[in-house]
């Protein structure tokens, strides 16, 4: 499988893009290409123009974030299965 270190002759930008919205909407990636991703992205915030920098910089706070939605999925599932609370809510006195 082709790598996705960036290319000059390759527009970086484009990969960027790619990579962007693979992850915000959800495509079904191979696992190297994820594990490619973060040092693809790393590569070109710090070789980037500005603007390959800035478009780097979304990639990884999107990857960032989906990881962690991911946790939080995670251990909300745990807890349904363990029988805990996923949510708790206290509710203060109601007076009429």
């Amino acid at each position: 499988m082709e790598t996705l270190a960036p290319n000059r002759d390759r527009h970086a930008r484009e990969t960027l893009i790619l990579l962007r919205r693979a992850i915000s909407q959800g495509w079904d990636i191979p696992d190297s290409v994820m594990q490619d991703a973060p040092n693809t992205a790393s590569e070109i915030l710090i070789n980037g123009t500005p603007r390959e920098q800035l478009r780097a910089m979304e990639v990884l706070i999107r990857m960032r974030d989906s990881n962690i939605g991911a946790f939080q999925v995670a251990d909300k599932i745990d807890r349904l299965d363990d029988g805990t609370p996923t949510d708790i809510y206290t509710l203060g006195k109601i007076e009429l």
